[in-house]
This record gives structure tokens, C-alpha cells and sequence, in this order.
């Protein structure tokens, strides 16, 4: 017997708007902002036209998430090759057309996202020899949300149960980011060498 699950989708897009306040003048604002937003946008749609759009919001989430990660230098520089090299990675599945090509880019889009919060982590953790459980937590959001994607691609036994299981653990990350700022010295925890 599966837990019934439509409480966690309407629960969850709730708790995600309060990182954005929580984080506001934080550097990931604008990536808390855009989880804020892209579910009770995309819950709206699907309820005003009567039907599922598909993979085609998280993909649009998924692709604003990159470009809220992507360094603010980085991005005035180098804004053109930036935004054709997203595009293109963004029209595949539009062109091709297929679910599966969608959710391919989504993993992608979230393994960039991914590497980029890991190169953060490291460069805090080598710098200040704290581990930053603010990063530790995004990147744990972001490897559920490939978790979940792969369930989609490839239809798991219990693949209801299984998102189930990942919405809970982001919404209890989603509570963690609601109380805690990214620069609060609470995320630090502090690593004994020799």
C-alpha cells in the first residue's frame, strides 16, 4: 500500500517559498527564488488548462536554476557563448521531441548545477577547513532531483513511493534553508585535522 501522495505536492511547493525570503541578499537568492516560483507556476498552468504539461516546466526551472548558479562575472563576460551554449543544450528536446530527451537534459542541467555547488564546497572546505552543510544540503536536493528524474526515465517498480519518499526529504531541506541563511556560521561545521 502506497502513501497517498497528493498532500506533499501541494505541501512541498509551499515550504519552497519560504527559502527565497529567508535567502534574500544571500548568494543563491535567485536560485531559491526560482524553485519558489516554478512549482505553483507550473501547478497554475496544469490547473487552468486541465492538463499535464510535462517535463516541458521542470525543464524551463531546471535551465533558469544553471543560469542562477553561474557567477555573476562569468556571466556579464562571457553572456553570449552562455546563453547560445544553454539554448542549444535547451531546444534538443524541443526538437527531438521524445519525454526521455527532456528529462536527459534536465539530469544534465542538474549534474551542471551540481558541479558548480561541489567546486564551491571544495574551495570553502580548503579555505576555511569547515564543511559547509549549506552546500552539502543543496547538493543533496539537486542529486534528489536527478533521483527523481531517473524514476521518470526509467519507470521504477514503486516509482510512486520513490517520489514520495525524495519530495519528503527536499521538503524537510526546504524547512532546513527556511530557518538557516547561507551565511550563517550554524552551516559550519568545523573539521579536526591532524
Amino acid at each position: 500500500m502506497y502513501p497517498n501522495i497528493p498532500w506533499i505536492v501541494y505541501i512541498s511547493p509551499i515550504i519552497w517559498v519560504f527559502p527565497a525570503f529567508k535567502q534574500y541578499r544571500e548568494k543563491f537568492f535567485l536560485f531559491f527564488l526560482i524553485i519558489a516560483v516554478g512549482d505553483p507556476i507550473g501547478l497554475t498552468i496544469i490547473y487552468i488548462l486541465k492538463n499535464n504539461i510535462g517535463p516541458i516546466q521542470p525543464l524551463i526551472v531546471s535551465f533558469l536554476l544553471v543560469i542562477s548558479v553561474i557567477n555573476t562575472e562569468k556571466l556579464k563576460n562571457n553572456w553570449f557563448v552562455i546563453i547560445i551554449v544553454l539554448s542549444t543544450i535547451f531546444m534538443i528536446p524541443i526538437i527531438y521531441g521524445h519525454s526521455n530527451a527532456y528529462y536527459i537534459v534536465i539530469i544534465l542541467f542538474h549534474l551542471m548545477i551540481f558541479y558548480k555547488i561541489l567546486i564551491l564546497f571544495i574551495k570553502k572546505y580548503l579555505e576555511t577547513r569547515n564543511i559547509d552543510l549549506f552546500y552539502v544540503l543543496i547538493m543533496l536536493y539537486i542529486l534528489l532531483n536527478i533521483f527523481k528524474v531517473n524514476g521518470l526515465v526509467f519507470q521504477f517498480e514503486n516509482a510512486k513511493l520513490y517520489h514520495f519518499v525524495t519530495t519528503v526529504f527536499q521538503t524537510a531541506i526546504g524547512i532546513y534553508f527556511s530557518l538557516i541563511k547561507e551565511s550563517s556560521p550554524k552551516n559550519l561545521i568545523r573539521i579536526n585535522t591532524l
